[in-house]
């Protein structure tokens, strides 16, 4: 228990002791501790879109002043 705890603190509550009996009782019936820990883990973070930036206008008209058409 608390190798896997160690290891993954940064991604379990801060509240998991508050729940270290249910936990412990878990681990003494053999459940696993991934799977007992599973409630406890946070969220990650939802990715943030890629800023839009708007696309240059590619040139496919006339190019120069002679070649447009009156």
């Amino acid at each position: 228990m608390w190798a896997y705890y160690k290891a993954n603190k940064a991604e379990i509550h801060s509240d998991v002791s508050e729940f270290r009996e249910v936990i412990l009782t878990e681990l003494m019936r053999g459940a696993d501790v991934v799977k007992v820990f599973a409630p406890f883990v946070l969220e990650p973070e939802p990715i943030a879109p890629a800023p839009r930036t708007r696309n240059k206008r590619s040139n496919h008209g006339p190019t120069q002043e002679t070649d447009r058409k009156c």
